[in-house]
């Protein structure tokens, strides 16, 4: 009997198992064995039609997405699609487009053209009348529709679907991704309509028409944003078979091309007697003036390379590859190095005005606080070259930057004092500039520190240590610990995230004290002790702040004895004077992470360093303006894990910035050109080319307005002697 039973129970258990899978449906809470997954976050525009289409108000929604976000893989059942195949879920809204239920006719059998009667429409072709037909193959007559039964057209009294052209709303186009566009198209029905019957044509095309469709699309945006083109030297001769003055054939065999750089050059001479024109024709435009005239892609090739980090070498191998023409190296080098540096250097100047201003108004009265830090071009004490950079923390607008080489006066060939020599010179060019400093976050460089505080132009600023580099060296002194007692890794990562727990929850300067008792009192939670009475150690903190703790299965609630050489080497780390200095003057609101974003941008050439610098500058302003004016959207997630914490973190993806500085060092550079030519021929005249002449005209002005004041004062006073001597 029990073997009965048991067989029973085996035989139902098989049964089910074969059974499908029922799965929850997220949405109406049953179970379904066929259900779709919901879009993954990474695809908001997807989740965003999806929860559009159940037409809930702006409240329900909001908290359906927030539902759906919460749960880690929420599926649909098939209930909530029209068809099977579907991506996207029935659409629920008043106003949804969906197809019309007209009579169809198999598109094999007939052409659209067939189903209409020639009486009610005329045709002209070129100058002949609509009533002569006589052009065109008679349709032939199909037996099938004269049997249909006849209807009347279908006229939609009150339609959301307008049939004008001009006002016609294409949803799939505004809104869907581009992989349900294809699908939605391919629903959307074309009606014609002749005596009763209605012919539906469906809009799906082939495979060659969305080729010829693409292909037109590419054209159009080409010839809207293009202002050069790459054409071949064999379909260029194409375009002179004939004169352009006459228009008479021009022999192929006299053409002549000649190439300068990225420009090309046709001459020919027309054999037409009554012609015998030498033409001339030129595919750019020449800029500049005088002996500084060139062609418009010879002088914009160079910058655009420079101001985009393009290596001059990469770009001379890609023009090779392709058997394109271009500038030489050493041309392009002294565009660079002559217009480039000039027209960069501007631009700089000029965007860096607009950039403090608009940090300083953000700030208002209470003064900016700012972050700062340095890069240099190689690690250790070889370095030649580095940089500091000053960024408002609120705007993650940079507001200065110096690049200092090691043989600059003041570093005397040590590369250690360029950070500081840099900083300094970075925050005194604000502060003469009328800028408000109210706090300044950076790491713990002891001589930026010593710097700050004993000049008198910066010792009133409130000095701050940014957390990461803070945590850094005490990292360090674990990792030496765990790497002795491997048994200690489960401390180890308790212990950072209570640091990082402590330090977010604590952000005022007041509470700092009672933060760093917090977080000693870790030592204290790994013996089992979370209760304590005041001692030397504890005066602020007597218990933990976390919850009732479950206890383990053996009964063992201490992690680590006092009385170990490990709990006395992690009571070294946290009672360290470093680190007590350096916790109670963190920041918890602001920091240096943005400082090492904008060093990633870092171009690094020793020649121009300086250069270089300006550019990155130039390129993370624009980057943050465009935040600032919602003009990047977000295109995608990834997430991330985070060794400095043990948690999980999404890098968000936006797409490209505008960057309209570099049009602007481009209409620069043109300027640049004409004044070097105009500087060459004041040199060949003989003028001077620095300003002494301009300083002796304006001493000279100012010298004959001094005299002239005198030589009046002079006259009135002998005319109060001379009236003097009458009354007398």
């Amino acid at each position: 009997m029990i073997e009965l039973i048991n067989e029973s129970i085996f035989n139902d258990n098989k049964f089910r198992m074969s059974e499908p899978r029922l799965k929850k449906c997220f949405l109406c809470l049953e179970s379904a064995p066929q259900t779709r997954r919901f879009p993954q976050s990474s695809k908001p525009d997807e989740q965003l039609e999806w929860l559009l289409r159940q037409n809930r108000d702006e409240e329900g929604f909001q908290q359906l997405l927030n539902r759906h976000r919460t749960v880690k893989e929420p599926r649909w059942c098939l209930r909530h699609f029209t068809s099977p195949t579907d991506s996207l879920p029935t659409d629920m809204r008043p106003d949804a487009i969906t197809p019309l239920p007209l009579l169809t006719v198999p598109l094999r059998t007939s052409r659209p053209a067939d189903l209409i009667h020639q009486s009610q429409f005329s045709f002209t072709t070129g100058s002949q009348s609509g009533n002569d037909n006589s052009s065109m193959p008679p349709s032939p007559s199909f037996s099938a529709l004269d049997t249909m039964p006849q209807q009347q057209p279908w006229e939609p009294p009150t339609s959301p679907i307008r049939f004008d052209d001009d006002v016609l709303w294409n949803y799939a186009d505004e809104v869907l991704p581009k992989r349900f566009k294809k699908e939605v198209s391919t629903k959307t029905t074309t009606t014609v309509v002749s005596q009763g019957s209605e012919y539906v044509c469906s809009q799906e095309t082939s495979q060659g028409e969305e080729d010829d469709e693409e292909i037109e699309e590419e054209e159009d945006a080409s010839g809207e944003r293009g202002h050069y083109a790459i054409v071949e030297d064999a379909c260029l001769l194409r375009l002179f078979k004939r004169c352009q003055e006459c228009g008479a054939e021009v022999d192929q065999s006299l053409i002549e091309i000649k190439r300068c750089g990225s420009a090309r050059i046709v001459r020919y001479d027309c054999l037409n007697p009554e012609c015998n024109a030498n033409v001339k024709w030129e595919s750019q435009e020449k800029v500049g003036s005088g002996r500084s005239r060139v062609y418009s892609a010879n002088h914009s090739i160079p910058i655009a390379a420079f101001i985009t980090g393009t290596p001059l070498p990469r770009l001379c191998d890609f023009a090779q590859v392709l058997e394109l023409e271009i500038p030489s190296d050493r041309q392009m080098r002294k565009t660079i190095r002559e217009i480039g540096s000039i027209a960069t250097e501007r631009v700089f100047d000029g965007w860096q005005e607009i950039s403090r201003e608009l940090a300083v108004n953000v700030a208002g009265d209470k003064g900016l606080q700012v972050s700062i830090d340095g890069q240099y071009d190689s690690p250790g004490h070889t370095s030649t070259n580095g940089k500091v950079t000053v960024i408002d923390c609120e705007t993650k607008l940079a507001m200065a930057g110096v690049a200092k080489s090691k043989n600059d006066p003041g570093i005397d060939g040590v590369s250690c004092r360029i950070e500081s020599e840099g900083a300094m010179e970075a925050i005194i060019e604000l502060v003469d500039r009328n800028i408000n400093i109210r706090t300044i976050v950076g790491d713990q460089n002891g001589m930026v520190n010593k710097r700050l505080r004993e000049d008198p132009k910066t010792a009133s600023i409130e000095r701050v240590f940014d957390f990461w580099h803070v945590q850094k060296p005490m990292r360090k002194e674990w990792w030496k610990i765990v790497k002795v007692n491997p048994e200690l890794t489960p401390i180890y990562q308790q212990f950072f995230n209570h640091l990082y727990y402590v330090h977010n929850k604590y952000t005022e300067r007041k509470d700092r004290p009672y933060a760093l008792e917090l977080v000693r009192s870790f030592l204290m939670h790994i013996q089992g002790k979370h209760k304590w009475e005041k001692n030397d150690e504890f005066q602020l903190v007597t218990q933990c702040e976390h919850g009732r703790l479950r206890e383990k299965d053996n009964g063992e609630t201490a992690t680590l004895n006092a009385d170990t050489e490990e709990f006395e080497a992690v009571r070294k780390v946290l009672y360290a004077p470093r680190f007590k200095k350096a916790f109670l003057e963190a920041a918890s609101l602001i920091d240096t992470s943005i400082n090492e974003s904008y060093h990633s941008l870092s171009l690094i050439s020793p020649r121009y360093y300086k250069l270089k610098m300006q550019l990155a500058m130039l390129h993370h302003n624009s980057l943050m303006l465009d935040d600032l004016l919602e003009r990047r959207k977000e295109i995608g997630n990834t997430v991330l894990s985070r060794k400095a914490r043990v948690v999980i973190a999404i890098k968000r993806k936006r797409g490209a910035g505008t960057h309209t500085w570099r049009h602007d060092i481009l209409e620069e550079s043109i300027k640049v050109r004409i004044e070097l030519s105009n500087t060459r021929t004041m040199r060949l005249l003989g003028i001077p080319e620095d300003d002494v002449f301009d300083v002796l005209n304006a001493w000279w002005e100012e010298k004959e307005a001094q005299w002239g004041l005198e030589m009046e004062w002079i006259e009135e006073e002998s005319d109060e002697e001379g009236a003097g001597d009458i009354y007398d």
